[in-house]
């Protein structure tokens, strides 16, 4: 405990606590948390305590061997938020492990996915008949031209579809 905690009255530093813990992102907190226990687990079996530059090194060397350095660099952010936050450890300051990364990330060729050109695009809207690729087509329009997020696209019901006639908003 340090001295911060030891002056702090129990109701505030529960509360502080509480606040703490919420401090992860809502959406991937379970990606951040098995990570997180992961390194602890890591850490029992090689028998140690510590949270040193050496020990965290090693640990990512271990990672190494099984992630690509782009699930390397996310394993590391992920790992250096929930030290942060749990353990008050902040292992920006350890160079050795960017230096790691770095080097481990060299000559690496990330996966680019497909894409259609504007081309493809436009002949598919054209010369694939409605009947069968309508739901694809009006799916695409809005993708392109309606500014949509991906949830915002995916959560689009039928029947807000059909209202738009109706000039109701949605």
């Amino acid at each position: 405990m340090d001295s911060d905690e030891i002056c702090t009255p129990p109701d505030i530093l529960e509360l502080a606590t509480e606040v703490t813990h919420n401090l992860l992102p809502e959406k991937s907190r379970n990606l951040y948390e098995k990570e997180y226990n992961n390194f602890l687990a890591w850490k029992i079996e090689k028998k140690t305590t510590s949270f040193s530059e050496n020990v965290i090194l090693a640990y990512l060397k271990d990672l190494s061997d099984k992630f690509k350095p782009s699930s390397m660099w996310a394993k590391y952010s992920m790992l250096k938020f929930t030290l942060n936050i749990y353990n008050n450890i902040d292992i920006t300051k350890y160079s050795k492990i960017i230096a790691f990364l770095k080097r481990n990330s060299e000559g690496h060729k990330g996966k680019k996915s497909l894409t259609f050109t504007s081309g493809q695009l436009k002949m598919f809207l054209k010369d694939s008949p409605d009947i069968l690729y309508l739901f694809e087509k009006v799916a695409l329009i809005f993708g392109i031209m309606g500014a949509c997020r991906r949830q915002e696209l995916y959560n689009i019901q039928f029947d807000e579809v059909s209202n738009i006639d109706d000039g109701e908003s949605w």
